[in-house]
């Protein structure tokens, strides 16, 4: 119960962080319903005994989730905190987002698991010129997709169960990205 209070407390204070006036800027609805149901999903997976009742708590996650995004998977001006600007082997820009308590939205970080996802940022591009002025702690405004997975809704990035529920780190192409002042 008292994970579940602290959660709540967390997403109410990042809420009204980002609609004081020092930053005036609101977080979407649809972001706030998403971050709603995966921050369930995390204070539910505490404390559970057995894979299969984090296996539930997953698939019944990933259906809110689905109800949440359009079918295309796309979202606008969305608010998160930098907390990993980075590039791989071939100097592609790697970013990774926190959008609330232990949820992440991020880019690959290596050219084979991006193979056919495309989300490293190309280094030519304007969106890797911003980011690549970002450090961790930054807040930043963001759009872009989430990577379809036709099994779990939206492409997830950790190798365990217990990781895709408690941390998840979603996959994510960013078509935008500001730093909000």
């Amino acid at each position: 119960m008292n994970s579940v209070f602290t959660k709540i407390i967390a997403i109410a204070c990042t809420a009204t962080i980002l609609q004081t006036p020092a930053f005036a800027y609101q977080i979407p609805e649809q972001q706030e319903k998403f971050i709603e149901v995966v921050s369930n999903a995390i204070s539910s997976a505490k404390g559970v005994d057995n894979d299969m009742k984090l296996g539930g708590i997953k698939a019944k996650r990933d259906k809110a989730v689905c109800k949440t995004l359009s079918k295309d998977k796309k979202v606008k001006n969305w608010v998160g905190t930098v907390k990993t600007v980075s590039a791989n082997s071939d100097g592609y820009g790697v970013l990774a987002l926190e959008i609330a308590p232990d949820i992440e939205v991020k880019t690959w970080n290596n050219a084979f698991s991006d193979s056919s996802h495309h989300t490293l940022i190309n280094p030519d591009s304007e969106i890797f010129s911003v980011a690549s002025d970002l450090k961790p702690g930054d807040m930043v405004s963001f759009s872009g997709r989430f990577i379809p997975n036709s099994k779990d809704c939206i492409l997830e990035s950790s190798m365990t169960l217990y990781g895709k529920v408690t941390e998840p780190e979603y996959i994510f192409k960013f078509s935008g990205l500001k730093v909000v002042q």
